[in-house]
């Protein structure tokens, strides 16, 4: 390797980051196994490979509230997703994942490791946008892709700030719910492991089911309207709506109810055999009989 980067006239600093990285992987491929080398799972049929991606990659994006409650409303468009819309993705110290200006269509969790977004404060924006609007322009409702093609607001900026992205953390979802252009940059700050969810094939599968598409419409609205009205300082590519929390809440007292109706049932049920025990009484003992 070094033989063929002094060959091939690479620069010192870049010489040094492939070796870097190459030893790194060099390093995790003997702690980790590939799908890719393990051949047998290429006889897996369809349904049994997409749970298990699920099993991979659901506990990974399980920090944001959507993908739990797609899991249980429609468990096979959660599997979908997690079989053809996402791949992880092994980085550097100092690789760049994107830059402000690039069209948006990645979403990206981290898994391992430490990733840094940073960003202009912008100081004018443009407020008019196809988000605002709950229908479309012919008077029906407005359809998934109707909020989907809506585009970004034109800024400008004055000052940067930047953010430290650990595991259990994202960046990017507005390309989920846009035409969108990245406005900051989104950089490895160590050997970092992500996963990558590609925007254009969610929007496929979450169409594809009419209960995933309903819960993406109605997050879709209020996530895009939240945006629209955000401070400068709020107005990024980590953009996070109170929609968020208050998924979690539903799921959360979803949860209470349903632990309230498990309990209710166990107490019937012992309340039952106790009845049935004093209702019906064993046979006397021989000295009592008359």
């Amino acid at each position: 390797l070094r033989r063929y980067l002094t060959n091939t006239e690479v620069p010192r600093e870049v010489s040094l980051k492939v070796q870097n990285f190459l030893s790194y992987a060099y390093d995790a491929r003997g702690n980790t196994i590939s799908e890719a080398s393990v051949r047998v799972l290429e006889l897996l049929s369809t349904p049994l490979r997409a749970e298990l991606m699920t099993a991979i990659f659901q506990p990974r994006m399980s920090k944001h509230p959507l993908f739990v409650l797609f899991g249980r409303l429609s468990p096979v468009t959660l599997q979908d997703l997690c079989a053809r819309a996402v791949d992880p993705v092994i980085m550097a110290p100092g690789d760049i994942v994107f830059q402000s200006g690039q069209l948006g269509k990645v979403m990206f969790f981290v898994h391992q490791g430490t990733a840094e977004y940073e960003y202009e404060i912008e100081d004018q924006t443009d407020t008019e946008s196809d988000f605002d609007d709950n229908e479309s322009g012919d008077g029906r409702e407005a359809e998934f892709g109707d909020i989907l093609s809506g585009s970004s607001s034109s800024v400008s900026a004055t000052d940067m700030l930047s953010y430290t992205l650990e595991a259990g953390q994202w960046v990017a979802e507005p390309t989920l719910w846009a035409s969108w252009t990245y406005l900051g940059s989104f950089l490895a700050k160590r050997f970092c492991e992500l996963v990558a969810l590609d925007a254009d094939t969610f929007r496929d599968v979450v169409t594809a089911s009419s209960h995933a598409r309903i819960e993406a419409c109605i997050y879709a609205k209020k996530y895009t309207a939240a945006l629209n009205i955000a401070p400068p300082d709020k107005h990024n590519d980590l953009f996070q709506p109170k929609a968020i929390t208050a998924l979690w809440q539903r799921i959360t007292e979803e949860d209470e109810k349903q632990t309230l109706k498990g309990n209710q049932t166990r107490r019937v049920s012992r309340m039952s055999v106790s009845d049935v025990n004093t209702v019906v009484p064993g046979p006397l003992p021989l000295n009592a009989a008359r």
